[in-house]
């Protein structure tokens, strides 16, 4: 989970700028009322991070960026749209604003996705990417980072940052926000705030002022155009599609819901002669995604009512000493089954041996099994417990060992290299001194 917070944050200019990391329902809405209260003078800038924003079907919104100047200080706010969920359509009253002019770099996607998602009508936009384009006689951007460079204010290492960001996108779904990351979040929305003044200076010199409300009149209406088509999307019922389709695929089959890229659906447990689960009827809604039915349905189940409908099924399975019993018996062998990596404790297994002048009930055996004297004298369940690290934590170790054994690689192959050299050059000098030896001597017997 990824905790709201705010700090005083330093840009790589020398600038102080105050940010806020908004990530619950609270902190969402006091952000809101703030930019709402942002007078129709104040410009700020804003970018929308996630992965395969570009593309028709399966984008993932992960972040919006928000920043703006108001008069005494710069802020800056980060939207975690991956944990707020639908609470981000409280933005729609500021983005739908067309009284609050929005700096935005690549602002067609960004209206197409909010519309999309959101059903968000994106308004009040100065279109940064399509001014560069006009400025330049047409030549088009291919990020962010050539209208920074253009305007005079990308970082120093602007450029290689966001080409690392392009290549592994799905940093920004990782959470927490590790910190390169969140630094890059920051720098890059207030170099883009930075740059509107730049923007609209050269637009107002080349055409004059008129020109300049004119290409913000035609860069709405193509605006337009991509909202309208994120809003067919919406209402056709293809939603932002999550970035994992694997899961998706497997929530499909296990729960029964349509499958997902073509993922077969199992039958339902009462299509088995099994109890079907209560689901109410209005726990799934239709157009959602195979992850938020499952969320739906399993929500639905935990809090179904108790009365007419009982108890929740529990499990009939026998218990593990009949079924190894009865498994030994099918496979018709005598030696011990393979034990299971997760077992009960072994109190579950501890019985009071009978006495010697008592014979043996009737069903049950004289001596335990293999596998049973094995799990009661030599089962240790802390072992199984784990060390509590995350899958992240996990890679990130396994990846820092790789690198250092890579590094001390490196150094060997140095070293070696350097051990060659040094031999190479006692091996010239003895030579050279050899020769330097037989030149003396051949001058004294002349």
């Amino acid at each position: 989970m990824q905790q709201s917070e705010s700090w005083a944050h330093k840009l790589v200019t020398g600038e102080m700028v105050n940010v806020w990391l908004v990530a619950d329902q609270s902190t969402l809405y006091q952000a809101v009322n703030r930019l709402n209260c942002l007078r129709q003078s104040v410009v700020t800038s804003m970018d929308l991070q996630g992965i395969n924003l570009n593309a028709n079907q399966g984008a993932t919104l992960c972040l919006a960026q928000v920043a703006f100047h108001d008069g005494t200080n710069l802020n800056c706010f980060l939207f975690d749209i991956l944990q707020l969920g639908d609470h981000f359509q409280s933005m729609m009253s500021f983005l739908q604003n067309a009284n609050v002019s929005k700096l935005i770099n690549d602002a067609s996607t960004h209206a197409k996705v909010l519309a999309q998602s959101f059903g968000i009508n994106l308004q009040g936009v100065f279109h940064a990417q399509a001014a560069y384009e006009l400025l330049n006689n047409g030549r088009p951007a291919t990020g962010l980072v050539d209208v920074l460079q253009w305007c005079g204010k990308a970082p120093p290492l602007m450029k290689a940052e966001s080409t690392m960001m392009e290549r592994a996108p799905e940093l920004w779904s990782h959470r927490p926000f590790a910190r390169d990351t969140i630094n890059y979040a920051v720098q890059s929305i207030c170099s883009l705030h930075s740059t509107g003044y730049v923007l609209w200076e050269r637009l107002c010199t080349q055409g004059g002022q008129s020109s300049a409300h004119m290409f913000l009149t035609a860069s709405q209406q193509k605006l337009q155009q991509a909202s309208q088509q994120g809003f067919s999307m919406r209402q056709s019922g293809a939603f932002q599609d999550r970035y994992d389709p694997e899961l998706d695929n497997w929530l499909a089959r296990r729960h029964g819901i349509a499958s997902v890229a073509g993922a077969p659906a199992t039958p339902k447990a009462a299509d088995n002669g099994g109890p079907e689960p209560y689901v109410p009827s209005q726990a799934v809604r239709e157009g959602d995604s195979p992850r938020t039915a499952s969320w739906r349905a399993t929500v639905a189940q935990m809090q179904q009512p108790r009365g007419e409908l009982g108890t929740r099924q529990r499990s009939s399975s026998p218990t593990l000493e009949n079924w190894l019993e009865k498994r030994s018996k099918a496979a018709g062998r005598r030696s011990a089954p393979h034990r299971a990596s997760s077992l009960p404790p072994t109190s579950t297994f501890v019985k009071e041996p009978p006495k010697d002048d008592e014979p043996p009930r009737e069903g049950e055996k004289v001596g335990l099994s293999a596998a049973e004297e094995a799990l009661r004298m030599g089962l240790n369940m802390d072992s199984l417990a784990g060390d509590g690290r995350t899958w992240a934590e996990i890679l990130e170790e396994e990846h820092s060992k790789e690198a250092e054994r890579e590094g001390e690689e490196d150094v060997f192959k140095l070293l070696r290299q350097e051990d060659k050299r040094r031999l190479s050059e006692q091996a010239e000098s003895i030579q050279q001194r050899q020769k330097n030896k037989a030149a003396a001597a051949a001058a004294r017997g002349s």
